[in-house]
């Protein structure tokens, strides 16, 4: 395997921070070790990737159209099957044998381990899994028995413990024998399905999918099927036996028909089932194979092809080998199921030991579906010579064509086989010849090491250079002499395989050998397959023996050097597997003692594969590609991989658990299953850490390598290993974990679990246990179920604490033990009656929930919390969530997001929102303190101040965190219980930093931030703090916003100079407010004005513009240009123009203009200008006083108004005499025109004649009590006699002289 640099970086993990998976270590998996078995099972993955590859499937080695490459068995120790003797016949056997008065047949029933024999009318069933049990007997039928099947049972007709029936042929009938098999015995039922055959013998008996039977008739040939049902109808009888080659008529009446029907052209021999394609394939006395399709449902029977002249076909395909015609009778049909092949499935093997390859569809062509045909697709004849079965070997390590002596021997007189996973074993019957010769097995078995070589890439004739060549077949055969006549042959079920591999370099690490049993007259022999490291181990003993490697090193080449080091530790660990001579057969139990020995190798054997190891082990190494760099791991390190991954093949990517009734889930393995597996990964992991240096290369031949590359390739080749033992262990404890749960009642305790982890753990495979996070954590919460059982049944959980540490350390570590006895320390709190005694124990739970907090899930800290809130532990309660609000954001990433902008993607989200879930239990902590003070309220029982002081100390514990954003959480949390009174009572270093964090946020939280300024005495900062909140961009109302400023407006008066920054600052500040509150007063006042437009106005865009004047404070500029001046607002242009402090004549001459002209009448003039005095004056700005006058006089000079109109106007905006007087008298003497004319002149004399008249008589009024100094009598009586001269000299004396003398003569004669 190689590596690249960066990956080679990325294994970086040394053994000491692998310590912590190892084997009762105490502690849990920690992130980092995690990613070291994430890396680990990389490895392991990519092994069994290569297991799979380097040896395909049957049906990639049958593509081509024949193939006819074997290997012969070189030597002894290569031989590829012990025979042995499996069990001798009983000896109750020969009594009845004895007492018989004739010996009809015998046969095999592999599926229930059971052998038949027939003694005429009696049938005795053996059970050769136990030798010596007794016999089963049935003789309750007078007839000779020619032929016994054995089949399934259609559903619902027999009680469930009928698993199987015994069908007895006889000459006269057919009868069905019901079979229930317990572990201890057999016993036979009688059914009363027995149906007369008309004198047709039955043969080759076999059942479909659900439970169909068919079989043969041995006189007629003919195809059968018997029919049965649980009762009769009207128009069906309960049993029936139905012959389906002939018309219907036959099927009812054979023994009519039989003497009027024409013979059949062919006669069917053999008969076979091929269940899961509910198929029957029928052998004919023509040499035809014809099949039969039983229909998807099974209801029905239809013959789909009849396959003629085979010969003539298996010659075009392989043309290279003459097939002689003689020996091309075919002897025996084998179905092949769809567990090993999914192209071909029929093979028939002829007399001369030929093989064909059958298939549903046609090379080149899709199966579309119900099969249509059975097309030949791969012919393999036998080889053409073989050493004779009988040649001695002269040592094991030298092969008999070294000897000179018994001639070769050809393949012939076949008369059955079996198969099974690519093992051929054919019985060879010869009727003439040596008597060593008449009676011997040929065998076949495939050559995994050149079918491997075939696959690897390389050029070949027929594609591109560098591809992939096709693999092909090829064979190990010999044959192997018997001595005996054989009965009957059969595979041994093999009920461990679970893919259908044929790889024995894989399945010979986790199952048993294969074994093909053979049933003579003297007993049962037992043929056992021997795997490639059953091979090695004999090679390794014989060569030991004459000091001769040679075939060692050849078995190295055949395989490569990763498979023989693969093989080497299988040997070093005493794999459970390997094969010996002395291996029961299935359901057999030792009885002599040698099970515990019988994998042990000799002391030199093993010395021997340690140096083999050490010397085809190799080193890693660092090649250069390119501008980069890989890393090779030596073959001692794959091999090491390459056998952990075969130990863990069976399990690694299977689930868990698999579906049970009632929606339960069970455990997917048996406990002796994990126990196996378990056993040979503990004698892996004792033995590699007994001779590390079989593993590891020593410390010398790392300093020895050259260059940083080499040295680099060795650090990584240990890192690897390093992981590599970890996952060993880690597995090993994760299988004891599984075995622990199994012991507690496995389903129970994942039905008791919440859903949403037995949902994790129903998709949960056994290679996610060990080695990722969710693994953990579903673990986990498994440990926690099976503890809160403990706890519930009143158990000590001590006990389980102990043996969950011992078994599976790194699943339930010192942390999770510290846990479940604080869980335990709540649990006696609650049962005490003792006040002390509760309180010590809740005070130790808490001691040790502290230093357990990474063990304990939210789920957990919650019922917890619980406990404590009904103990009323204010401590625990509150401390122990803030606890593990910290010690689970122990880098503070969920702090730092709550800092942040929080953005939804933010991979920070999930620690920020675990922090919340802990305060929550706080601030529900406190809800439930707070209502039992409440409830306790008025209460005489003395409840009342327990529950005060309890309340008091979770508030004070709960303020005293030195956790900001629990604080804010708190903060938050009283808030929206209404309870801002309280929080503005808080004094703590996190409260004005929230509040002002906030208050930028929520107009309610300014609201408490100016609130909280002026409870503390901060005036000037409640006064900022209502500033912000008037100028907020939020929805207030500009009521609101005025408010808020003229409530600043008075915080700020209220602030002395001696507070908080110098006083010149608070009085600039303060003189800004008063301006920003009168700018907005103005505004409010143009709001009120557009307000009755708003109400009919359509425009969206002056309804939007408004909006924004009612919701926002604005500047005068605004207000001016967007407001006043488009709506021709002139008082507010007046207005703004005052409170801006802007002089601008020609603009104020313009408004006031507007507004005499909008006003119209002289009525309506007067109202407006008397309204905008009483406002502005004496407003320069606003209400420019000489300028008025101007203007009111050229109105009332327009509208020939008397005299006494303006001045009269002007007094009822309360200007005074004085000012009114000055500014006439301006006009006067201004002589600037229209006021150059006489006319003019002498109206605004009139018009001051009459403010003078006014004026006199209002400081003549009784009560006025005016003073000279007040009055200006000197300065008036000069100006009225400057105007009487003047009109005397001007000869222009009229009413107006007049009037004037007479006010001179009441300034002189009343003052």
């Amino acid at each position: 395997m190689a590596l690249t640099r960066s990956v080679a970086m990325d294994l970086g993990l040394s053994q000491s921070a692998l310590v912590g998976v190892g084997t009762g270590s105490g502690k849990s998996a920690s992130a980092s070790d995690i990613a070291a078995l994430g890396k680990a099972r990389a490895v392991v993955d990519a092994h069994l990737a290569k297991h799979t590859s380097r040896i395909p499937p049957l049906d990639e080695t049958i593509n081509a159209s024949a193939s006819t490459d074997y290997t012969l068995v070189p030597n002894e120790a290569w031989e590829q099957f012990y025979m042995r003797k499996a069990a001798s016949l009983p000896d109750g056997l020969f009594e009845h044998i004895e007492s018989a008065h004739n010996h009809s047949a015998m046969g095999l029933l592999p599926q229930i381990n059971y052998a038949w024999i027939v003694l005429g009318n009696m049938l005795l069933l053996w059970d050769y899994a136990n030798p010596s049990s007794e016999l089963v007997r049935y003789d309750q039928q007078p007839n000779l028995i020619t032929h016994v099947g054995l089949v399934k049972p259609k559903p619902g007709i027999f009680v469930d413990t009928i698993q199987h029936l015994l069908v007895l042929c006889t000459p006269l009938a057919v009868q069905i024998i019901g079979v229930e098999i317990t572990p201890t015995e057999m016993k036979l039922y009688e059914t009363d399905i027995s149906i007369s055959t008309d004198g047709v013998e039955m043969t080759s008996v076999v059942s479909s999918k659900l439970g169909r039977i068919f079989m043969l008739g041995v006189q007629d040939g003919c195809l059968y099927e018997l029919t049965y049902q649980a009762a009769e109808s009207w128009f069906t009888k309960k049993s029936a036996l139905v012959n389906h080659s002939t018309s219907g008529y036959a099927s009812f009446i054979p023994s009519i028909t039989s003497l009027i029907m024409p013979k059949l052209d062919q006669r069917l021999l053999v008969l076979v089932s091929d269940p899961d394609r509910k198929c029957l394939y029928a052998l004919t006395d023509r040499n035809h194979i014809i099949m039969h399709y039983l229909g998807q449902p099974e209801d029905s029977l239809r013959v789909v092809v009849d396959a003629k002249d085979l010969r003539g076909a298996a010659q075009s395909l392989c043309p290279s080998v003459a097939l002689n015609s003689a020996s091309f009778r075919i002897c025996s049909l084998i179905v092949l199921p769809p567990s090993e092949a999914s192209f071909a499935v029929l093979i028939a093997t002829t007399t001369g030991g030929a093989r064909l390859y059958f298939s549903h569809q046609r090379r080149g062509y899709g199966a579309y579906g119900a099969p249509s045909t059975l097309a030949l697709i791969h012919v393999r004849p036998p080889p053409a010579q073989l050493p004779h079965p009988e040649q001695p070997y002269q040592n094991p390590l030298y092969g008999r064509d070294h000897l000179q002596g018994l001639p070769s021997a050809a393949v012939g007189g076949i008369t059955r086989a079996a198969y099974r996973m690519g093992l051929l074993v054919a019985v060879q019957e010869l009727e003439s010849g040596p008597d060593n010769l008449r009676n011997s097995l040929f065998v076949a078995t495939p050559d995994l090491g050149k079918i491997a070589a075939s696959t690897t890439s390389g050029p070949s004739s027929n594609t591109t250079y560098g591809a992939a060549r096709r693999p092909v077949l090829n064979e190990y055969a010999s044959l192997v002499p018997t001595g005996t006549k054989i009965w009957d042959l059969a595979p041994v079920p093999h009920f461990g395989e679970r893919d259908g591999t044929w790889n024995d370099l894989t399945a010979q690490l986790v199952e048993p050998p294969r074994q093909f049993i053979a049933l003579t007259e003297a007993g049962l022999t037992s043929l056992v397959k021997k795997r490639p490291m059953d091979v090695l181990r004999d090679l390794i003993e014989a060569s030991k023996k004459v000091g001769d490697l040679s075939y060692v090193s050849a078995f190295r080449d055949s395989y490569g050097v990763d498979q023989f080091c693969m093989m080497c530790f299988a040997l070093l660990a005493s794999n459970s597997n390997l094969s010996s001579d002395n291996r029961p057969l299935p359901g057999q139990r030792h009885t002599d003692g040698l099970d515990a020995a019988v994998n042990m190798l000799s002391k030199e054997t093993l010395l021997v594969t340690q140096n083999l190891l050490q010397q085809f082990g190799g080193k890693p190494a660092a090649v250069e590609r390119g501008m980069d760099v890989h890393y090779e791991f030596s073959a001692r390190h794959d091999g090491f991989a390459s056998y952990l991954a075969g130990l863990l093949k069976p399990i690694w990517k299977l689930n868990i658990t698999m579906p049970g009734p009632a929606g339960r889930q069970l455990s997917n393995l048996s406990e002796g299953v994990l126990a196996d597996i378990q056993n040979d990964l503990i004698k892996l992991r004792d033995f590699v850490t007994s001779h590390p240096q079989l593993l590891l290369v020593g410390s010398g031949e790392f300093t020895a390598a050259r260059g940083g590359a080499e040295q680099e390739a060795f650090k990584t080749e240990h890192t690897s290993i390093a992981q590599l033992q970890a996952l060993l262990s880690r597995v090993i404890e994760g299988i004891s974990f599984v075995l622990l749960l199994i012991d507690y009642k496995f389903s129970e305790t994942v039905a008791l679990c919440e859903p949403l982890l037995q949902q994790s753990l129903s998709k949960l495979t056994f290679d996610g246990l060990m080695t990722t996070t969710e693994g953990a954590e579903t673990a986990r919460g498994l440990i926690n179920n099976v503890i809160n059982q403990q706890i519930s049944q009143q158990i000590s959980v001590d006990a389980i604490s102990e043996t969950l540490q011992q078994r599976c350390g790194s699943f339930c570590s010192a942390a999770d033990v510290l846990l479940y006895k604080a869980l335990e320390s709540v649990r006696k709190s609650k049962e005490s009656r003792d006040a002390n005694e509760q309180r010590t124990c809740l005070k130790e739970s808490f001691r040790l929930f502290r230093k357990c907090t990474s063990t304990l899930s939210l789920e957990k800290l919650q019922e917890v919390v619980s406990e404590y809130r009904a103990l009323r532990y204010a401590n625990g309660a509150v401390q122990l969530p803030l606890q593990c609000a910290k010690d689970w954001d122990a880098d503070n990433h969920g702090r730092d997001y709550w800092q942040s902008e929080r953005l939804s993607g933010d991979e920070r989200r999930e620690a920020y929102k675990l922090r919340k879930e802990c305060y929550k239990l706080v601030t529900e902590t406190l809800s439930v303190f707070d209502a039992a003070y409440e409830q306790s309220q008025g209460k005489e029982d003395g409840n009342t101040g327990d529950a005060e002081a309890v309340r008091k100390n979770a508030y004070q514990l709960a303020l005293g965190s030195d956790d900001p954003m629990f604080h804010a959480e708190l903060y938050d949390w009283l808030v929206s219980q209404g309870r801002t009174d309280d929080l503005l009572e808080i004094r703590t270093p996190y409260i004005e930093d929230h509040l002002i964090q906030q208050a930028q946020r929520n107009d309610k939280w300014g609201e408490l931030l100016w609130q909280f300024f002026v409870h503390s005495g901060q005036y000037l900062r409640a006064a900022y703090a209502l500033q912000a909140l008037a100028d907020s961009e939020t929805d207030l109302d500009l009521e609101s916003r005025i408010e808020y400023l003229s409530l600043a407006v008075s915080n700020a008066k209220s602030h002395p100079s001696s507070e908080y920054g110098q006083h010149e600052t608070a009085v600039e500040f303060l003189s800004d407010l008063e301006d920003k509150l009168e700018v907005a007063q103005v505004q409010l006042e143009i709001a009120n004005l557009l307000s009755r437009k708003y109400a009919i106005e359509t425009d969206p865009e002056w309804r939007r513009r408004y909006d924004v004047l009612t919701s926002r404070l604005l500047d005068l500029s605004t207000l001016y240009r967007e407001f006043a001046e488009p709506e021709d607002l002139n008082a507010m242009k007046l207005m703004i123009l005052k409170v801006a402090d802007r002089r601008d004549p020609q603009l104020v001459i313009s408004i006031w203009e507007a507004i005499l002209v909008e006003a119209g009448t002289p009525q309506a003039v007067q109202e407006q200008v008397s309204t905008l005095a009483m406002r502005f004056f004496p407003s320069e700005i606003a209400f420019p006083l000489d300028l008025v006058c101007k203007l009111l006089d050229e109105f009332a000079w327009s509208r020939r108004l008397p005299p006494t109109w303006a001045p009269s106007v002007l007094l009822s905006g309360g200007i005074s005499f004085d000012a009114i007087f000055g500014a006439l008298l301006a006009i006067h003497e201004s002589s600037v025109p229209p006021y150059n004319d006489i006319a003019r002149t002498n109206h605004v004399l009139a018009e001051i004649t009459v403010l003078l008249e006014t004026w006199l008589d209002e400081q003549t009024r009784p009560g006025v009590g005016s003073t000279r100094a007040e009055f200006p009598v000197n300065y008036l009586d000069e100006v009225v006699s400057e105007f009487i001269l003047h009109a005397r000299a001007t000869e222009q004396q009229n009413e107006t002289t007049t009037r004037l003398l007479d006010i001179q003569r009441r300034l002189r004669r009343r003052f």
